[in-house]
């Protein structure tokens, strides 16, 4: 019962986050905000990545994880689109698996 409780905070505040700028329609949000708000989906998606990364070390190759890991996180630091991350991370770790596993 708690996680549904969880859940619909985390809805409602998320409207209501994203309903308050138009509710002050002619003012706008200061950089820092919006810095913020551009990079909140790509903190999400990296921890879901290093979640996985934590799985994944236990259940598969663990060097072919981190040659592609790195190669992610060098994308990522060159800001390359998340497509073109999770592409080549992907190709890089299942040639890294088959070349050294």
């Amino acid at each position: 019962m708690s996680a549904w409780i969880a859940i619909l905070c985390i809805g409602v505040g998320s409207l209501a986050f994203r309903v308050t700028p138009l509710a002050f329609a002619g003012r706008t949000a200061s950089p820092l905000v919006d810095r913020i708000i551009k990079d909140a989906g790509v903190a999400a998606g990296a921890a879901i990545t290093v979640a996985s990364f934590d799985r994944g070390a236990h259940t598969s190759n663990p060097t072919a994880l981190a040659v592609a890991g790195t190669v992610g996180l060098v994308l990522t630091m060159r800001r390359a689109s998340m497509l073109r991350v999770v592409a080549l991370g992907t190709s890089v770790y299942i040639i890294a698996a088959h070349l050294l596993g």
